[in-house]
Parts: structure tokens; sequence; C-alpha cells
């Protein structure tokens, strides 16, 4: 054992994990992905039902605005989440937003490449 560490029976102390879950029991950070491709003109739908939008990371550049609505197979709605107009790859944008009917990205032939990252 190191200087501070304390321990119960000869074992040393280890914290457990936090997982942050929102008040529908959704981890935070996510828990699964789903990859867009640049340029893709029809919607994606990521999730048919309830769940979270974590985080979207821009993979490849694109030159439109991205909107990301809470519905189960269209872009009209709630939009939970956006990607900027000319976001450059490696851009994370945090949604953090529930989705009471799913997740759903517009498709655009201007859409950059992203990951949807979510639970």
């Amino acid at each position: 054992m190191t200087a501070g560490q304390q321990s119960i029976s000869g074992s040393p102390l280890v914290s457990q994990p936090t997982m942050l879950v929102d008040a529908n029991g959704w981890l935070v950070a996510g828990t699964f992905t789903q990859s867009i491709t640049a340029g893709a003109t029809a919607d994606t739908t990521v999730k048919t039902s309830q769940g979270r939008l974590c985080r979207v990371l821009v993979t490849t550049a694109g030159t439109g605005a991205v909107a990301i609505y809470d519905n189960a197979g269209g872009h009209t709605g709630t939009i939970i989440g956006a990607v900027a107009a000319n976001a450059v790859a490696g851009t994370m944008v945090e949604c953090q937003a529930p989705a009471s009917l799913g997740i759903t990205v517009a498709g655009n032939a201007a859409n950059p490449a992203m990951t949807i990252i979510w639970s």
C-alpha cells in the first residue's frame, strides 16, 4: 500500500466507477453509437423508442447544419440536437437531451459525417 491508502481487513480500498444516469435511467455518457455518412440525403433513424441523445462527434466536415429530432422516423417535432454548419472534424457536440419518441437525424446532402452517441 502507498501512503494515503487505507485498508479494511488487509485489502486496499478501491472506489467503484460512477455511472451517471438521467431520471429515466439512461446513461448520460451513452451506451451505443451510430455512424452517419457524409451527405446522407435520407433521414437516419437512430432509435425508434425512448432514450437519450448524449453527444454527436463530427468525423468529416460538411457545409450544412444538422438537426436531430425527437422522432421515431422523420424530421419533424422537437429538435433535441444540432450541429452547426461548417463544423470541423473532431467537433464534439454535447446534447444530453431525452428522447421520448426516438432519435432521427435529418438528411441533407451538405451534412458532415458523424457518430451519434446515445443511450
